[in-house]
C-alpha cells in the first residue's frame, strides 16, 4: 500500500549543515514508487537547488517564520495531504495527527554531559525526550547512538533504526589551497571545541616533527570553544600549524586529496562525518574509535588511544607511510551508500501499518 511522507524540510532554506545533507541526500536516493514524498520548505528555489532533477518529491511550501506556526502549518498540511507520516528531526509538533519519523542523529550532550553546558543541556534534553517518546518511528545514523537514545529515553528496540548516512558527494573541480601547495601536512577536519581534542593532537604533531619531519598540521574548522591552553600549545608549532575556516567543498576536497593523512582524535562523536569524508576519497586516516566512532572500525587505517599522545604521535609516522587508496575509497563507499540507506528507510516505513 502506497505510503505519504510529509518532510519539515525548513533545514535548506537556512545554512548548509549536516540536517541539510541529511534529509536531502536521503530522499534524493528514496526511489520506491509506494512512497510519496511531499518536501516543506519555503523557498521553491531553495527546493529546486537541492531536487530539481528529482520528480519523485514535490514541493510543498510553507509560509511561517517560526517553530511553532511551522509545526502548526505542518499539521494542517498533513491533514490537507491526508499524509501518513510526518519526518522531522529532533524536536516535534505539539500536536499529533498522523504517525512520526523523527531523525534523532544523537545525544551525545547526555553522554558526555562534562562537554557542553546546561543551558544548552537542559532545553534539549526535555524535548529531544518528549519527542522521542512520542515518535513511531526513531531513526538514527549508528548502533552506538540506537543503544544510547533506548537507554536514556527508555525507548523500545522496535521503535528505534540504525540507519546509517552515506559518503558526501564532493564536486569534481579542486581548489587548491595556495600556502599548501608542494608541501606536506597532515588535516583534522572539525570545529575547534574541548571534545575534539585538539590540544593533544598538537602536542604529539610536536613530538613528530623532532624527529626531523618536514610536515605541518592542518586544522580546518570554526573556533567554536577554545580551550584554555590552546593558543600557548598551538603557539610553540609556529608556522607549522596552519588553521583554516570557511573554506569552499573544492578546497576541502583538494585538502582531503592532498594531504598525507587525516587524523580525528576526537573525544567522542554523534557520527564524525570528517572521517567518512576522508576515507570516503581514499585518504589514509586515523581515528578514534570510541561512542558512533566505532563503527569505522574495519575502515580506518589506524586506530588512536585519544588521550594518548604517544599514540597520536605514532599514527603521523604511520600514514606518512600509506598512499591514497581507490580500494580504500571503494570499500567505504559499498558501506554508506545514500542508495542502500534509502533502500532501508523505505522498507521501514512500508513495514508499517
Amino acid at each position: 500500500m502506497k505510503k505519504t511522507i510529509l518532510v519539515d524540510g525548513h533545514c535548506i532554506d537556512d545554512i548548509a549543515q549536516g540536517s541539510v545533507t541529511y534529509i536531502t541526500e536521503l530522499y534524493k536516493a528514496l526511489d520506491n514508487p509506494n512512497v510519496e514524498v511531499l518536501f516543506c520548505n519555503h523557498s521553491e528555489n531553495n527546493f529546486a537547488k537541492y531536487f530539481g532533477n528529482h520528480s519523485n518529491i514535490k514541493f510543498v511550501p510553507v509560509k511561517a517564520e517560526s517553530r511553532m506556526k511551522r509545526y502548526a502549518e505542518l499539521n494542517q498540511l498533513v491533514e490537507k495531504y491526508k499524509a501518513d507520516f510526518l519526518h522531522f528531526q529532533y524536536t516535534a509538533p505539539f500536536k499529533k495527527n498522523c504517525r512520526w519519523i523523527n531523525t534523532l542523529h544523537d545525544i551525545l550532550f547526555l553522554e558526555m554531559r562534562e562537554y557542553f553546558p546546561m543551558r544548552y543541556i537542559l532545553p534539549r534534553t526535555v524535548a529531544f525526550w518528549l519527542a522521542a517518546k512520542r515518535s513511531d518511528i526513531i531513526i538514527t545514523g549508528s548502533e552506538h547512538s540506537k543503544s544510547s537514545i533506548q537507554s536514556y529515553f527508555n525507548i523500545p528496540e522496535t521503535r528505534v533504526k540504525s540507519i546509517g548516512y552515506g559518503a558526501p558527494v564532493f564536486p569534481n573541480t579542486h581548489e587548491p589551497v595556495e600556502q599548501l601547495k608542494g608541501k606536506n601536512f597532515f588535516l583534522y577536519v572539525s570545529r575547534i571545541e574541548p571534545r575534539k581534542n585538539h590540544i593533544d593532537l598538537i602536542k604529539a604533531f610536536e613530538l613528530y616533527l623532532k624527529g626531523g619531519h618536514d610536515s605541518y598540521l592542518v586544522l580546518v574548522g570554526a573556533k567554536s570553544i577554545l580551550p584554555v591552553e590552546f593558543n600557548e600549545i598551538a603557539n610553540k608549532l609556529g608556522s607549522r600549524l596552519i588553521m583554516l575556516e570557511g573554506i569552499s567543498e573544492g578546497q576541502l576536497n583538494w585538502l582531503y586529496c592532498s594531504c598525507k593523512g587525516h587524523i580525528y582524535p576526537s573525544l567522542g562523536e554523534g557520527f564524525g562525518f570528517p572521517v567518512l569524508e576522508s576515507l570516503s576519497l581514499g585518504t589514509p586516516t586515523a581515528s578514534a574509535i570510541n561512542t558512533s566512532l566505532s563503527a569505522f572500525s574495519s575502515l580506518v587505517d589506524f586506530k588512536l588511544e585519544p588521550l594518548d599522545v604517544n599514540t597520536i604521535a605514532r599514527s603521523f609516522e604511520f600514514l606518512n607511510t600509506l598512499n591514497h587508496s581507490d580500494i580504500r575509497a571503494g570499500k567505504t563507499l559499498s558501506q554508506y551508500n545514500w542508495a542502500n540507506h534509502a533502500d532501508e528507510f523505505s522498507k521501514v516505513i512500508l513495514a508499517e501499518n
